[in-house]
C-alpha cells in the first residue's frame, strides 16, 4: 500500500486540501501559499537568515523558533505555534544571528554569532529580551578579523566530559576550535580542542553525531568544500572520532570522504539525519553543490549511513544513496548548498530529507526538495517519482532555503521552517520566514 503525503499549507490560518501524490508524482508548492510566519520590517533585515528551535528557550512552557536577522542585528524568538512576531522576544547586538545553533542537555540554551565581528554569544535559558553583548552573555567568544569565525556552529559532547562544549567553525580561516565550560569573554587560545585545514575553508560546515562508528562517543564532522584531492579540487567532510583535546591537522582525520571531481565543493552542507535504519548509528547527509564541473552544476547529495568503519574514500563508494539535482539552469541552481532532516514526513518509520536548490541570478527561482530517507542508489531528480515535494520561492533571489528547519507540532506532526533572508515582502531585504505543515493520514 502506498502513503500519502498530504502536505497542508497554512494560509492565513486556512489550511489547503491535502493533494495525494500517489507515490508517482511531485507534489509542487510555491512559498507565497504557505504561512509567513516572520516578515522583516527593515529594509536589509535578513529576517531568516537563520533558524534554530525545538526546546523552551524563554522558560515558559513552550517550544520555540530563534530566527535570525543579521541585517537588523536581531534574533527573534517566538513560540512554534505562533504564526506572526507579535509578542516576539528579540535580542538585539552588532550584527548577530547570521548563524544560530541549539544547545541542548542538562544545561540548555542558544549560540548566536556574528560573523561580521568574528564574535558568538553562548545565552542559557531561560532568555530574556535585550541587548546582547559580552557582558549579558553567558560566555562571549572571539577570534582575529578575517576568519568567518562563527559561520557555522555546533554543540556536544566532544572533549570528554559531561556538559556540552562550543564548537565554532572559521571557514575563511579554515579551522574549528571546540571549547568546553566557558564564562565570560574567551578566544581561540582558550580552544580545548583546535583542527586546522590549509586555505580548504575547514569549518564551513560542522556536526556532531552521537555516534557513527559505534565506540559510544559522539564525533565531530567537517566539512571543507575547498579540500583537494589528487591534484583537484573536490572538497572533502573530515571525521574526527571523540573525545578529542589538543590540535589536529585535517589530516589527522579518523575518517576523510573526498568529493568525486574538480569545484564539486563536496561538505558545503552537513546534517546528521538520526539513526534512519535502525542500526543504532548515526547517519548523515552530505551537499556537494558543485558538480558537475564540466557543466552549469545541478549538485548532487549523498546520503550515508553510519558503519563501524569506513575507509578514507570518495563520497560515491560509501554512499547509501547519491542523490543528483535538476538541470534545468534556466529557473535553479545546483541543489545542496543547504541540508537539513525533515523528519517522517510519509510516515513510512524513515526520517526524510530536505534540500535547497538556491536561485543564484536573473529571475531564478529557488527550490526547496522534500525527498525520501530511503533512497538508495543512483537517484535522478528529473524523474518525478524521486521527489516527495518541491516548494519554490516566492520570488527571484529571495535566499529562499538559505535556512532550514524540521520543527515538529505536539504529536510529531513534521513542520518545515524555511528562511528567506532577501525576501522583500515588506521591504527590500526584509527577509521573511516560511511554515509548511505536512501530515501523514
Amino acid at each position: 500500500m502506498h502513503s500519502l503525503l498530504h502536505l497542508l499549507l497554512a494560509c492565513t490560518g486556512t489550511d489547503k486540501d491535502a493533494v495525494d501524490t500517489g507515490g508517482e508524482a511531485a507534489l509542487e508548492v510555491n512559498l507565497a501559499d504557505t504561512m509567513v510566519v516572520s516578515a522583516g520590517a527593515e529594509a536589509g533585515g535578513w529576517v531568516g537568515s537563520s533558524l534554530a528551535g525545538g526546546i523552551d528557550l524563554l522558560g515558559d512552557g513552550a517550544t520555540h523558533l530563534a530566527m535570525g536577522a543579521p541585517g537588523a542585528g536581531e534574533v527573534h524568538l517566538i513560540a512554534s505555534t505562533a504564526s506572526s512576531l507579535a509578542g516576539a522576544t528579540t535580542l538585539s547586538g552588532d550584527q548577530i544571528g547570521s548563524s544560530l545553533s541549539l544547545v541542548t542537555g542538562a544545561t540548555p540554551g542558544l549560540l548566536i554569532g556574528a560573523v561580521a565581528n568574528e564574535t558568538v554569544h553562548l545565552l542559557l535559558t531561560p532568555i530574556t529580551a535585550g541587548s546582547l553583548d559580552a557582558t549579558t552573555s553567558v560566555a562571549t567568544f572571539t577570534s582575529t578579523a578575517g576568519e568567518g569565525f562563527g559561520g557555522a556552529l555546533a554543540s556536544g559532547v566532544l572533549t570528554g566530559g559531561s556538559d556540552n562544549d562550543t564548537i565554532i567553525g572559521a571557514r575563511d580561516g579554515s579551522a574549528v576550535y571546540i571549547f568546553d565550560t566557558a564564562v565570560g569573554t574567551v578566544d581561540t587560545t582558550s580552544a580545548v580542542a583546535t583542527v586546522l585545514g590549509t586555505d580548504d575553508r575547514t569549518g564551513s560546515s560542522l556536526v556532531v553525531l552521537d555516534d557513527i562508528n559505534g565506540d559510544g562517543m559522539a564525533d565531530l564532522l567537517s566539512g571543507a568544500p575547498g579540500a583537494t584531492h589528487d591534484g583537484a579540487t573536490t572538497g572533502a567532510i573530515h571525521v574526527f572520532f571523540g573525545p578529542l583535546t589538543g590540535t589536529y591537522a585535517v589530516g589527522d582525520a579518523d575518517i576523510t570522504l573526498w568529493g568525486e571531481a574538480d569545484d564539486d565543493a563536496a561538505g558545503t552542507s552537513l546534517t546528521s539525519l538520526g539513526d534512519l535504519d535502525g542500526d543504532g548509528l548515526s547517519d548523515m547527509l552530505i551537499g556537494a553543490p558543485g558538480h558537475p564541473p564540466d557543466t552549469h552544476a545541478e549538485g548532487v547529495l549523498f546520503l550515508i549511513h553510519g558503519q563501524n568503519s569506513y575507509p578514507d574514500s570518495v563520497l560515491p563508494y560509501v554512499a547509501t544513496a547519491r542523490i543528483h539535482g535538476e538541470d534545468d539552469w534556466d529557473t535553479f541552481a545546483a541543489i545542496g548548498t543547504t541540508v537539513a532532516s525533515a523528519g517522517d514526513v510519509d510516515g513510512d518509520g524513515t526520517g526524510d530529507l530536505v534540500a535547497t536548490a538556491p536561485a543564484t541570478e536573473g529571475s531564478m527561482l529557488a527550490r526547496i526538495y522534500v525527498l525520501s530517507g530511503a533512497l538508495e542508489g543512483n537517484v535522478y531528480l528529473t524523474t518525478s517519482e524521486n521527489i516527495m515535494a518541491t516548494i519554490q520561492s516566492d520570488s527571484p533571489l529571495d535566499g529562499a532555503g538559505q535556512a532550514l528547519l524540521n520543527l515538529p507540532e505536539t504529536g510529531g506532526t513534521p513542520r518545515l521552517y524555511i528562511g528567506a533572508p532577501h525576501s522583500s515582502q515588506v521591504d527590500e531585504d526584509a527577509g521573511a520566514v516560511f511554515k509548511v505543515r505536512a501530515l501523514e493520514l
